[in-house]
């Protein structure tokens, strides 16, 4: 290997280790997150239920998030055939990655402002009060858009077309979710004036 060959390659293995660790760190720190606000279903204690479970979305979900963390890290070392790459492009694995950041980071902010009123989609119950703070005075589903913004940034991150299926259906999900909420929390005292003035997922655009 010539010096001018050296210099790349170390470039790819530093870049490779960047990454992976930041994957497992981030994957980590938001499964912990989830798991700990739903550990034992506290969130539905003397809470009513609206809507109905989505179980096939509850077993699904943690199947999708630690295949992805796999096929993300695969992604990172090999350009083998069978992880369908989609690119190869640093920049674009570095937005995925501000995206994942700016995902958890919404995240905190929600789940500090709803408190107890915190319930996950596939399971949702009747929030306690209207909250209307923080990220909520802005758009009424922002954990919903955190969950958009991750499933971009891992796509982008691994580079795969593996992650496109999973992605486009989390899209789905997610967006039926909003539509049902939204309807369900109509007779919420408060809600009918609080969405007129508010965006579903994207700030500003109704």
């Amino acid at each position: 290997m010539t010096q001018d060959q050296r210099g790349p390659a170390y470039l790819c293995s530093f870049m490779s280790v960047a990454l992976t660790v930041f994957q497992i760190a981030w994957s980590t720190t938001w499964g912990t997150l989830h798991v700990r606000i739903r550990k034992g279903r506290g969130y539905a204690r003397a809470r009513e239920a609206i809507g109905s479970r989505d179980d096939w979305y509850r077993h699904l979900n943690p199947v999708l998030f630690v295949a992805q963390l796999a096929l993300s890290v695969a992604c990172f070392w090999s350009d083998a055939p069978w992880l369908f790459e989609l690119h190869n492009n640093v920049p674009l694995r570095l937005v995925g990655a501000a995206l994942l950041s700016a995902a958890f980071l919404l995240t905190l902010a929600a789940v500090r402002h709803l408190g107890d009123n915190y319930s996950p989609c596939y399971d949702p119950h009747l929030p306690g009060t209207l909250v209307t703070s923080g990220p909520y005075s802005i758009i009424r589903h922002p954990m919903y858009l955190a969950k958009l913004l991750a499933g971009a940034g891992t796509l982008l991150l691994s580079g795969s077309f593996w992650l496109a299926p999973s992605t486009l259906y989390l899209f789905a999900a997610t967006l039926r979710a909003t539509r049902c909420e939204d309807l369900q929390l109509l007779h919420l005292p408060g809600y009918p004036q609080y969405a007129a003035r508010t965006a579903r997922l994207v700030p500003y655009v109704r």
